[in-house]
């Protein structure tokens, strides 16, 4: 794990970065998911370090267990553009999934 003096140069350079490389550096991860059969990392690609602390195990697993904010009456959100990324970076890919593949990220 880096330390404090690393993080703070990492965000430094970050923020200094040209925003179009950390865009193609997604998409590079989004793909390399895809090739991989793993739709939820080409859906959430930069995905929670599991520390055991902050997340016992991935937000997605945690909400479909029904352990992810369950002490919680209701939570509401919007996202006028959800999946739009998504969608715009897979293309005509998302015609080819398959019904049994859709079961496989639904929710219970």
């Amino acid at each position: 794990m880096p330390s404090h003096g690393q993080e703070h140069k990492l965000l430094s350079v970050c923020r200094q970065a040209d925003p179009s490389l950390i865009a193609n550096a997604t998409n590079g991860v989004i793909k390399r998911a895809l090739e991989k059969d793993d739709v939820w990392g080409a859906i959430e690609p930069y995905r929670p370090v599991i520390d055991g602390q902050e997340f016992a195990k991935q937000p997605m697993e945690l909400f479909k267990a029904g352990e992810w904010s369950s002490n919680k009456e209701i939570i509401i959100g919007t996202n006028s553009q959800e999946l739009v990324y998504i969608l715009e970076i897979l293309g005509d890919t998302v015609k080819r999934f398959t019904p049994n593949e859709f079961k496989v990220i639904a929710l219970p």
